[in-house]
This record gives structure tokens, sequence and C-alpha cells, in this order.
């Protein structure tokens, strides 16, 4: 996870581990990034790839993943390889406050017309076995 996030500061935390080390942006660096785009005529377009790729955020907060599966193990830290992963978002209220302080953030920070936000590599095995997310797509 590279973004920081008012209010869920594990993301950078925990999420931002990776191969070799911590990495994640402070606003301040994002918003030097925008305004080096935006002085070469350069829109940076944010993309927050949910529900699927989230392993980060999941191994951060555990209460955003389908944990009403039986015996559901959530990610302990955020996966390392490229791909798709079994880890998704649940569909409760806490993930929606979630993705709202997410995308509120990176409203505010980048000044694109659009936010992508991925949802074309999402594993639905979790889905399959959690009884919230079923019912939730009846």
């Amino acid at each position: 996870w590279r973004l920081p996030v008012e209010g869920y500061p594990k993301l950078t935390e925990i999420g931002a581990q990776g191969v070799d080390g911590k990495h994640s942006y402070t606003v301040e660096e994002i918003k030097d990034v925008v305004a080096y785009a935006r002085a070469r005529h350069i829109e940076v377009l944010p993309e927050v790839d949910v529900p699927g790729h989230v392993a980060a955020a999941v191994a951060s907060y555990p209460q955003l993943g389908n944990f009403d599966i039986p015996n559901w193990q959530g990610p302990k830290k955020p996966e390392t390889k490229w791909g798709v992963h079994e880890h998704t978002l649940a569909p409760n209220k806490e993930t929606d406050k979630f993705l709202e302080s997410v995308y509120g953030t990176v409203a505010k920070l980048f000044p694109a017309s659009w936010i992508h936000i991925g949802g074309d590599e999402t594993e639905t095995s979790e889905w399959k076995h959690s009884q919230q997310a079923r019912s939730t797509a009846r």
C-alpha cells in the first residue's frame, strides 16, 4: 500500500512492506509528483484496485476481509509476487467506511477527473464461501 489515508495508519506501517523494505509516499511527495506532472501538462490518473489486490489493506486491517468464512486466515503481510490473489474486501460497513476514506484521500490529492478502480482481476472464491458476501449479492 503506497498511499497514506487518514485514520488508517497501518496501511503505510504494515501494508507498505515489500520485498526490499517498506515503501510508501508521503502526502507531500504525492503533491510534488502531481505538481511536476501538471507543469508538463500531464494528468496523473490514480488507481485504487479493489475489491481484489487488497492483501496489503487486509493484512493491515483484517476486519476488511471476509472473516465470516469458517477458519478464514487473512494475509499476515502484503503479497510480494505479482498476480491475482485470493483475498478480497468484504461487503460490509467497515469496508464502506474504509473506501470512503481512501477515495476521499485520493480525490483530495489528485485533481484528476477520474479515479481508476480496477476490479478486473478479482478472485471470487472467498465470496463464494462468505455468507455475508453471498447475501449481499442477492
